[in-house]
């Protein structure tokens, strides 16, 4: 989601008794479950203590859902689905179909995977996988010694097969982007050009590199990490991106993304914080079951925004765009009116 979308919503929450919109944008998690144990995930724990509490079923409702959505409120429209978090999206026997709904009812839909199972989009049609608006395969590292040991996974054969797979998705759809993580491990000459290597193999758009989160704190590169990642960019005719947001600093006091990407759990949750699945003070309550439509934007809703206390918080991906709405609010001097 771009700034700008971000700022229209936050000047819309800020106008002084006016329910926060529909958000434009929102994730689903298809599942708990991962075949690999990434080093630096920040789901592990929840992931051992909460198994699916979903079937596929609940999937396709809940796209019928958030078509509905933004026509029974009249404020606002979800435009933008990703396919992300909790486990590994590709895992959940039936989740190409799941896709193939959310194209078909009109949604911008992306995944966000390691790429284990991406095959099994083969069951669709040509034209609709052509339509996936991204496709964001995390590797890491083309180095398949480095790549087991950051991502750790748990069957055999799995970057070979990950690499069969990107290489076929790109024959079929040119919005695929190889991700890489600058983790202690990835940065060495050696890894890098074995990553760029693998990404002109396999025919990625794009190489997209950013900053890790670990346990003790965010890593920084050595700087001349930079300067590698453009020399290798050229000699292998790949193109690279390298997103340094998290490196900038917090200028806001509240999260404005509590009201921007809701993430549907595979708990049968839905929790505000893409970094807090699990923790019910960020969650709405269940989207299979419950009331979660109803309580969106009301009292406890705001409540939770007006109590979040971000300097406990490692910069996440709304990071940068909390940075832009806080400058809108500022600028417009709406920020003292947020939810009196």
């Amino acid at each position: 989601m771009t700034s700008s979308v971000y700022s229209e919503t936050a000047f819309n929450i800020a106008i002084k008794g006016k329910s926060p919109t529909i958000p434009q944008s929102v994730e689903i998690d298809l599942t708990n479950s991962c075949n690999q144990d990434c080093s630096y995930c920040n789901t592990a724990d929840f992931r051992a203590k909460t198994p699916d509490q979903t079937k596929i079923h609940h999937y396709h409702k809940l796209i019928e859902q958030l078509v509905k959505w933004g026509y029974t409120s009249g404020n606002g429209s979800v435009k933008t689905i990703t396919f992300v978090g909790g486990g590994e999206p590709t895992v959940r026997k039936g989740y190409e179909y799941v896709v193939e709904q959310a194209i078909d009812s009109g949604f911008l839909t992306s995944i966000v995977t390691n790429g284990s199972y991406l095959d099994r989009l083969s069951n669709l049609p040509d034209e609709t996988i052509k339509q996936l608006s991204w496709v964001g395969i995390d590797i890491d590292s083309g180095d398949p010694n480095v790549y087991e040991s950051v991502r750790r996974s748990k069957t055999k054969g799995l970057y070979d097969k990950v690499k069969d797979n990107v290489r076929w998705l790109t024959s079929i759809n040119n919005r695929v982007d190889v991700k890489v993580l600058l983790h202690p491990e990835t940065v060495s000459y050696e890894s890098l050009s074995k990553t760029f290597e693998y990404g002109k193999v396999v025919g990625a758009r794009m190489l997209y590199f950013r900053i890790a989160v670990l346990k003790d704190g965010i890593f920084i590169p050595p700087e001349s990490t930079y300067k590698i990642i453009e020399d290798l960019s050229l000699k292998f005719g790949v193109k690279a991106k390298v997103n340094k947001t998290r490196l900038i600093s917090r200028n806001y006091k509240k999260c404005h993304a509590l009201f921007m990407l809701p993430v549907f759990c595979s708990d049968g949750n839905v929790y505000m914080c893409c970094e807090n699945r699990g923790n019910p003070n960020f969650s709405l309550g269940s989207w299979v079951d419950g009331d979660f439509w109803e309580k969106w934007g009301e009292q406890e809703h705001k409540k939770m925004y007006n109590d979040i206390d971000v300097k406990l918080c490692q910069p996440c991906r709304p990071h940068v765009h909390n940075i832009k709405v806080e400058e809108s609010l500022v600028n417009h001097d709406y920020h003292q009116e947020l939810f009196l």
